[in-house]
């Protein structure tokens, strides 16, 4: 029978889904940014899928596990690797805070407006990226020991396995991360490139693929930047196309 198994990583994501989902969107019902939902318990989170017959899904790793997951990608070992982002619309909460310590209710018209100053520096101390890797030591299917590999990073949008380690994408930076000597932990961290732009958390570079050409193609995300590193002779001005990189940081270039 032809089947299918999915990976459901957190029930926190149902729960994001229902707080934007909440409320018209003409901004005639008042929402109250700070009376987060209740996430799901996984086991529940499942239920709440609907399959084709003959497809099943089946839980791989869920909190405590994890947090926030943004992407993730498994290496030859059937390890997976987890970005996590943290902060996510930080400054806009923070804004709603301020705005409901003063008395005020917020509603969908008033939080479109750019967080404050002070919303923005204190929302920047919670806005990190980070990257787990998560093992399956009992061989049942199921993840049960989480590793912290590399903490505040630039917010993370994308892994993938490469040279024994990862590559992660982390504006300003791409980076390589490996373990050598075999202990699960991270002993080489090397900035490939840098010079991305940062704007918007939610539009930095993303979701790296391995082409049959033997590079990694990146969705650009549309800000580009000036980008220098290590292993290239000159900077490479990217404007606001896709692009793809060498593994060992020997190359990019624009694509479309």
């Amino acid at each position: 029978m032809s089947r299918i198994v999915m990976m459901v990583l957190t029930s926190a994501l149902v729960g994001a889904l229902c707080l934007f989902c909440h409320g018209r969107s003409d901004g005639a019902d008042a929402v109250d940014v700070l009376a987060l939902p209740t996430p799901l318990p996984p086991e529940e989170v499942l239920k709440q899928f609907r399959l084709p017959k003959g497809f099943r899904i089946e839980l791989v790793a869920a909190e405590p596990l994890l947090e926030e997951p943004a992407a993730i990608a498994f290496d030859p070992q059937g390890r997976i690797f987890v970005c996590e982002c943290h902060g996510y619309n930080l400054d806009g909460y923070e804004d709603a805070a301020e705005w409901k310590r003063k008395g005020s209710k917020p509603t969908r018209e008033i939080i479109r407006y750019s967080a404050s100053k002070q919303s923005r520096e204190r929302a920047a101390k919670g806005t990190f990226g980070r990257v787990r890797l998560l093992e399956d030591t009992d061989g049942d299917g199921r993840m049960d020991r989480s590793t912290v590999w590399a903490d505040r990073l630039g917010a993370c949008y994308g892994v993938i396995a490469a040279r024994q380690g990862v590559i992660v994408l982390c504006a300003p930076d791409i980076v390589y991360l490996a373990d050598r000597d075999g202990d699960g932990k991270v002993d080489v961290r090397e900035t490939l490139f840098t010079g991305f732009r940062k704007r918007e958390m939610e539009r930095g570079i993303n979701n790296p693929r391995w082409g049959l050409d033997d590079w990694i193609y990146v969705g650009a995300g549309g800000h580009g930047g000036t980008i220098r590193g290590p292993h290239l002779s000159k900077p490479i001005e990217l404007r606001h196309s896709d692009f793809r990189i060498k593994a060992d940081g020997s190359a990019i270039e624009p694509v479309n």
